[in-house]
């Protein structure tokens, strides 16, 4: 960004792309709407809600190069105590969007 200059970048829900869910392997794919073109490099942050009905943010990185991203393995919290997965997907020319994994 220049010095002085401002850009403002707003789009919420994008329906440019959607998520694939595999909940067996705990796998996210970020694919193009409409197509089968995957995304790669989409960045995800998660946020979990545990079983206690706190919510902490989980785990955060970006899809690979078939467009996945693990969302369920992590080092410190067991899987079994998350109730509810919420992720916010963003690519940088497709647009941003928020889901939940129950």
């Amino acid at each position: 960004m220049e010095s002085g200059s401002t850009q403002l970048l707003q789009n919420i829900n994008s329906g440019k792309f959607a998520m694939k869910t595999d909940k067996f392997h705990g796998e996210i794919q970020v694919i193009e709407t409409g197509g089968n073109k995957v995304l790669p490099q989409a960045y995800v942050k998660i946020y979990a809600r545990m079983e206690d009905g706190s919510v902490q943010f989980y785990k955060d990185g970006y899809t690979d190069l078939r467009g996945k991203f693990n969302f369920r393995d992590h080092n410190n919290i067991e899987p079994a105590s998350v109730k509810q997965y919420a992720l916010l997907l963003s690519h940088p020319a497709q647009g941003t969007r928020i889901e939940r994994i129950e």
